[in-house]
């Protein structure tokens, strides 16, 4: 064999794995053509030559790392270990190692290494106890999944085994994630805290499995970044939220497991409860991986999970302050608008760090379309873009384009409408920085009841104060969230407020009493269970980090529990004269083409109506008119009028129209 220098070869790493298979492939052929002699062919000049290789490799590995023998440590495997898994890449590279598989005695002609054969090459004594060391279920090589034993029909050494491609790829070097988990790679953004300072101390310490519980204005994920830079060490990160029905609960953790050992990393992976709720076993090769896991996920850790026990620690709050100067520190390379109101912009958008990143970045591209600086628009827009599609299979996503100066409404009405939204922009301020938040304090989240006759401003306001804010509204459908049946009405609405914790949006609950309606007294199973339903929400709603608005047309329907719990309670009241007059003229705008006939003071007198229903009658009136290609006039608006009365129920008394009367009697009297 040629003299082999690995400190000059441009890549060490395959020069040594190419060394290691010429040496796995000379054993094969001597292995082969000795047979299944007792004593076995003379291995020794093989034992040799790779103690001389494994001398060079050692001399240069601090500062050329050899990928082969770092996968080799980092599971622990011994040299014989390792040539077994060599022994089945050679296998693929090579034909000729293939035929002699097929001559080995009692490999049934396969073209594949058998255990036998493994244990030939390696001069491991070709018995039962030799092979379940190197092939059991607890051995290194299956319990990492570093080979797949098959043929389990067969004898014992006669069954074949192969590596994975990505472990095969690993021994060359490659860092290439295994396709099974491609797509749930996450990026690791931090923020430093003195909190992860003490759990790297902990893991430099010995410490191996790590569990973060995710709370509310924390990020699990985030708090494993800063651990992975205060230990200053490579990380690969997994986002099991991007996981779907071909991911097996099981498979996913092992794959990521063996992941860091392959890399040589410490593995970070969440939200586990996408493992545990399908799969109480799914946990175990995470915790039982050599290298450091960790884990984070938005449960407290239940010790049915696994028979180890990680250390557990909650995500510490992620400070307004940090995520801002996160936001400069992205966007420091672009051109900006934002200025002295950046902070008040960024204040209200709910983003783990991750996604900080990720929206202002997007947030520059989306400048960069505009042929423009990064403005608070670009920056809202961008902060969607990272909640998108949470909660569309629960709740309609509106995006608001209505603002507070659309809104017709007294003033002391608009001042409590206000007051939701500046709630939610000084919420950090006040309970954080003023120190307001006291231990007796209910959790951060703002909560308000719109109550009022149908038509009188309440889903309008709700919109008006999402673009206030500049987030999306969500209003929830209840139909996909009530259930006949015991138990799943609150499960529905557990799974909208879980979903609504990771989203800049609003929560609008129209005709909110039919889920958050007055408990009564008991009588049988279904009262006490109504009951039981409305106590969970209570509790529920107090932890919800986010701005939740219920509607009701009823205000007496809402029980009483709620309200002590509630933040702003408006009560929406029909528009008097002036704003009936006024909401007539934002709804039939200077675009619509008007007869000359139109009475604004007359229809706000007449008619004391809600501004649902005046938007409604000047909508039907529009589409009278272009059908008969007219100008919008009083008798279109008194026969839409007439019609809007019919659809409520209600009698429309036409004694006091005077002259437009007649529009009702003749219809083509006045058109």
């Amino acid at each position: 064999m040629a003299e082999v220098d690995l400190a000059a070869s441009d890549d060490p790493s395959a020069t040594y794995l190419v060394e290691r298979l010429h040496l796995v492939a000379d054993r094969l052929a001597a292995v082969v053509a000795h047979g299944v002699d007792t004593d076995g062919p003379d291995l020794d000049p093989y034992a040799a030559r790779l103690a001389e290789l494994d001398a060079q490799a050692e001399a240069i590995e601090d500062e050329q790392p050899i990928a082969a023998r770092t996968v080799a440590r980092s599971f622990g495997l011994s040299p014989a270990e390792l040539d077994i898994l060599l022994l089945s890449a050679l296998v693929d590279l090579d034909p000729e190692a293939r035929e002699r598989c097929r001559e080995y005695p009692g490999s049934g002609g396969a073209p594949r290494p058998t255990i036998g054969l493994a244990l030939a090459i390696t001069d491991t004594p070709l018995h039962h106890v030799a092979a379940m060391r190197r092939f059991g279920e607890l051995s290194l090589l299956v319990r990492h999944h570093l080979v797949a034993v098959e043929g389990f029909d067969l004898p014992l050494l006669a069954r074949p085994y192969s590596a994975p491609d990505r472990v095969v790829r690993a021994l060359w070097g490659a860092i290439q994630v295994d396709p099974l988990l491609r797509n749930l790679v996450t990026p690791l953004v931090g923020i430093p805290s003195p909190q992860a300072e003490s759990v790297a101390r902990a893991i430099k310490a010995g410490v191996r499995s790590v569990y973060v519980r995710d709370r509310p204005a924390a990020s699990g994920l985030a708090f494993a970044a800063a651990v992975v830079e205060a230990l200053e060490v490579s990380a690969v990160a997994f986002d099991l939220r991007r996981s779907g029905a071909e991911h097996s609960p099981y498979g996913v953790a092992a794959v990521a497991a063996r992941e860091g050992g392959l890399r040589d990393s410490l593995v970070v992976i969440g939200p586990i409860d996408r493992l545990t709720s399908a799969d109480l076993e799914s946990l175990g090769p995470l915790l039982e991986a050599p290298w450091p896991v960790i884990m984070y996920g938005p449960d407290a850790w239940e010790p049915a999970w696994s028979r180890y026990v990680p250390l557990t620690v909650d995500a510490p709050k992620v400070e307004q302050a940090a995520v801002t100067e996160l936001w400069s520190a992205t966007l420091e390379r672009h051109d900006t608008e934002l200025g002295a109101d950046a902070e008040e912009v960024i204040s209200v958008l709910r983003l783990t760090p991750d996604q900080t990143v990720r929206a202002a970045v997007s947030a520059a591209l989306v400048a960069s379309a505009d042929e423009g600086p990064v403005t608070a628009e670009h920056v809202r827009i961008a902060a969607r873009s990272q909640s998108a599609g949470r909660l569309e299979s629960l709740a309609e996503r509106i995006e608001p384009r209505t603002t507070f100066a659309d809104l017709v409404l007294p003033p002391r009405l608009l001042d409590q409408v206000a007051q939701v939204a500046a709630r939610r922009r000084h919420r950090d301020r006040v309970l954080d920085e003023w120190k307001m938040g006291g231990p007796g304090s209910r959790g951060r989240g703002i909560t308000a009841l719109f109550a009022g006759d149908s038509g009188t401003g309440k889903t309008l306001s709700a919109e008006a104060i999402a673009g206030e804010l500049g987030v999306d509204l969500y209003v929830i459908d209840l139909s996909t969230v009530v259930d006949k049946y015991i138990g799943e009405t609150e499960k529905n609405l557990g799974r909208v407020f879980d979903e609504a914790e990771g989203i800049n949006g609003v929560l609008f609950f129209d005709e909110a009493d039919a889920i958050f309606g007055k408990r009564t007294e008991t009588s049988d199973a279904r009262d006490r269970y109504a009951n039981v339903e409305v106590a969970y929400l209570l509790q529920r709603m107090e932890r919800f980090d986010g701005v939740a608005i219920l509607a009701t047309n009823l205000r007496s329907n809402i029980d009483e529990a709620f309200t002590r719990r509630l933040d702003v309670i408006v009560h929406f009241v029909l528009p008097d004269l002036e704003h009936r007059t006024l909401l007539w003229e934002r709804h039939l705008p200077d675009s619509l083409p008007k007869a000359d006939d139109i009475d604004l003071g007359f229809l706000a007198s007449r008619f004391e109506i809600a501004g649902g229903v005046i938007r409604n009658v000047a909508l039907t009136a529009a589409y009278r008119a272009a059908e008969r290609g007219e100008k919008v006039s009083m008798a279109h608006l008194i026969r839409a009028m007439n019609a809007e009365y019919t659809k409520m129920g209600r009698l429309f008394d036409s004694s006091s129209l005077g002259e437009w009367a007649a529009a009702l009697e003749d219809p083509g009297a006045l058109a």
